[in-house]
């Protein structure tokens, strides 16, 4: 069976109400995974107590429509037996590998300097250090995620083009592939 992943955001708008269920009818509803990101944005939201609460209220409002989706929590790709080990390797390729920092810090400062046009009462340096351990997490569990389910991942935005990114950069048996992205514009989700 082959399908597609929905990687969950539960504060962005875009993948909730209306837009989830576009979501789900491109993927076609029975060969869908849902990963909801709840824990990891703690990074964003101040506290792991906040975010998990955020994730209740998205599985809450959305229960009718993922009765028979398969969910699985960001606490889930946390408890992987290879989780930590993947972390250990994103942070050693994004220490010692130049262009994969680049491109890490790029995204990073896009979405801070974002963050800030929103709410500038935060500090660049706290907010620029929490995207970046965002990112760092995200992208070891998005290669957990692509372990569980090698599916391609369905959603109406990417950070990565290319999803082997840091996986080039492996030299052992543990891999850091990610999903690769099937873009949806968002009028085809509205």
């Amino acid at each position: 069976m082959s399908g597609y992943n929905i990687i969950i955001c539960p504060g962005t708008h875009n993948q909730n109400g209306r837009h989830l269920m576009a979501l789900l009818a491109a993927a076609g509803a029975e060969s869908v995974r849902v990963f909801l990101c709840d824990s990891l944005a703690r990074y964003n939201l101040g506290s792991y107590e906040v975010a998990t609460a955020v994730g209740d209220d998205w599985l809450k409002r959305h229960k009718e429509i993922l009765k028979k989706i398969i969910v699985k929590r960001w606490d889930d790709i946390l408890s992987h037996p290879t989780y930590i080990s993947r972390r250990k390797l994103v942070q050693n390729i994004y220490d010692n590998v130049p262009q994969v920092k680049r491109v890490i810090d790029d995204v990073c400062n896009a979405n801070t300097n974002a963050r800030l046009i929103r709410k500038s009462d935060l500090d660049h340096d706290t907010v620029m250090k929490n995207s970046i351990h965002y990112m760092l997490e995200e992208v070891a569990g998005l290669a957990v995620i692509h372990e569980m389910s090698p599916w391609p991942e369905i959603n109406p935005g990417e950070y990565f083009s290319d999803p082997y990114l840091f996986d080039r950069h492996v030299t052992g048996p543990l891999r850091l592939v990610i999903p690769a992205v099937i873009p949806l514009q968002q009028t085809q989700v509205a």
